[in-house]
């Protein structure tokens, strides 16, 4: 495994973006930064903010960009800093990046993971159950599906669930954290965040 870290711009502007913002915040960020949409092994993570109006998030004081990128794309991404990115009509400014590495955790969590043809709870254990096997996880690690989300790219709309996982060893949280779970992780899908991180961005 190449060492990744995400890498995180705290917002420093106030006001809204809209809640289905993950393909609109990776074309902002693509046209800055090319690499973040061709590379294979960066993910953009959705921005974590306040539901406080129906279609929408407002800005909080925890609301980051953040990039799970290789150590190897951090002069690219650097760039970032202090720039003005468009959401869909609605602006952000980024602020200093900060540097978070992948530590371990026996328990992990992603708010939205998408596996082509499984579209329903029971189905996506089953998906997760086999992508977990294609890691060599242990079956003993525990699977919990949680709520259904759903990710809109232009006219599309893609179903995906919230997946927790318990029981991990350190080695094999850190692989799962490297590789994720299923697909689209550009638009931030099957990217897994530990307890810890999830509470430091709310």
């Amino acid at each position: 495994m190449t060492g990744l870290v995400d890498i995180a711009w705290p917002l420093v502007n106030h006001g809204r973006i809209p809640l289905h913002h993950q393909y609109p915040l990776l074309s902002a960020i693509s046209r800055l930064v090319p690499e973040v949409h061709t590379a294979q092994d960066m993910g953009v993570h959705a921005i974590r903010g306040l539901p406080t109006e129906a279609g929408y998030l407002t800005v909080a004081a925890f609301s980051t960009v953040r990039i799970r990128a290789p150590l190897t794309q951090l002069d690219h991404l650097l760039v970032l800093s202090g720039k003005r990115l468009e959401i869909a009509g609605y602006p952000i400014r980024l602020g200093v990046a900060q540097l978070h590495p992948l530590k371990p955790d026996a328990s992990l969590r992603s708010e939205l993971v998408t596996i082509k043809g499984y579209l329903e709870a029971s189905d996506m254990e089953k998906g997760v159950r086999k992508q977990l096997d294609t890691q060599a996880v242990s079956t003993s690690v525990n699977v919990q599906i949680g709520r259904r989300r759903v990710l809109k790219v232009k006219q599309q709309v893609i179903v995906g669930f919230q997946v927790r996982l318990a029981g991990l060893s350190d080695e094999e949280s850190l692989r799962i954290q490297h590789d994720g779970i299923g697909g689209r992780r550009h638009l931030g899908c099957g990217l897994f965040t530990t307890t810890q991180q999830a509470e430091d961005q709310r």
